[in-house]
This record gives C-alpha cells, sequence and structure tokens, in this order.
C-alpha cells in the first residue's frame, strides 16, 4: 500500500491547478488602484449591458482632452511559475482600436524580482478593435526568472474617453 501511495501523491501534485486570481465584480471596487490622470473619467463597478462590470466613462461632458487611466489589480506571488494567462471580457465603443498609452497608462501584466523593481519589458495585453459588445480576451505570458510578483493593468490613453466612447471590463481571472 505505501508504494501506491507515494506515485499517487506525486502523480496528484503534478495534476494540480496553478494558483487563480478572480476579481469580484459584485463589490464596489474589484481594483487595488483606479487611477486617472486629469480626473476626466468616473469608474463605476456596475450592471452595464447584461454584465457587472467595471465601466469607465467621460466624468464631465464639457471637459474634453487627455482622459488617461489605469485599473490595476493588486500583486499576486508570480515565483518560480512558469506563466500567466490573463482572461477576461471587455466592452468598447464601435470603432475603438489600438488602446495603446504609456508609462503607467497601458494593457499590460508587469513584473517585479525580490528587490521590488520591475522587470522591462512589460508583457502587453492586446485588444482587438472594439464591437460594442462584449469580447472575451485571453492571452499567456511567460514569466521572467527573476520575478516574484505580478500586477495586471487595464488602460489606456488613447483613444480618449469621450461622450460616445467607453469602455467596460469584466470577467477577470489571472492563472499563474
Amino acid at each position: 500500500m505505501k508504494k501506491m501511495l507515494l506515485p499517487v501523491c506525486a502523480l496528484a501534485f503534478l495534476t494540480l491547478p496553478g494558483a487563480e486570481m478572480k476579481l469580484d465584480f459584485t463589490s464596489s471596487s474589484p481594483w487595488k488602484v483606479m487611477r486617472n490622470h486629469s480626473h476626466r473619467v468616473k469608474f463605476e463597478t456596475k450592471e452595464f449591458k447584461g454584465k457587472k462590470a467595471t465601466v469607465v466613462t467621460l466624468a464631465n461632458e464639457v471637459k474634453t482632452g487627455d482622459t488617461a487611466f489605469c485599473l490595476a489589480t493588486d500583486f499576486f506571488n508570480v515565483k518560480d511559475k512558469k506563466s500567466v494567462t490573463v482572461k477576461f471580457s471587455f466592452l468598447a465603443a464601435k470603432g475603438m482600436k489600438d488602446f495603446k498609452g504609456g508609462g503607467y497608462w497601458n494593457n499590460s501584466v508587469r513584473f517585479y524580482d525580490s528587490a521590488n523593481k520591475e522587470i522591462l519589458p512589460q508583457a502587453h495585453i492586446i485588444l482587438p478593435p472594439a464591437t460594442g459588445a462584449y469580447q472575451e480576451v485571453t492571452q499567456e505570458f511567460p514569466v521572467p526568472a527573476q520575478a516574484v510578483k505580478a500586477v495586471v493593468h487595464f488602460g489606456f490613453d488613447n483613444p480618449n474617453i469621450t461622450k460616445n466612447n467607453i469602455f467596460a471590463v469584466t470577467d477577470v481571472v489571472i492563472t499563474y
């Protein structure tokens, strides 16, 4: 019996799923950080087109200009992990595309070493052009050997959020 137990335990260890972080969109804010450059957008986690989502809209329709924003998860441990898979759904106004930004304002997985120094280059999450309906996206990223923790950012500097350009994200699941 003891001879059988060891191989079974080893097999169970090898088939265990990785860790998972699932953002809770039933809470008022599933995000650790919600930031925007010029306070021109507002963030609401609410029912939106049939799903609980965080919706980014223009805060004041009179003000226009730079609407760079960022939603960031809490840090999660990636030490000795091989990859991070990010699965989510997003909705943006039809015709919005590229979703670019620099510095803090981009869609990315950011890895950090044991000294809390960011490991560059960032792993960019690529969004397809918007259709005006929810689109599911899944992307996998290799974990750098020296990485001990990571964080996922959603946001962009271009295109700007306008009266007609909205952005919503939901169903965020990070497997590592």
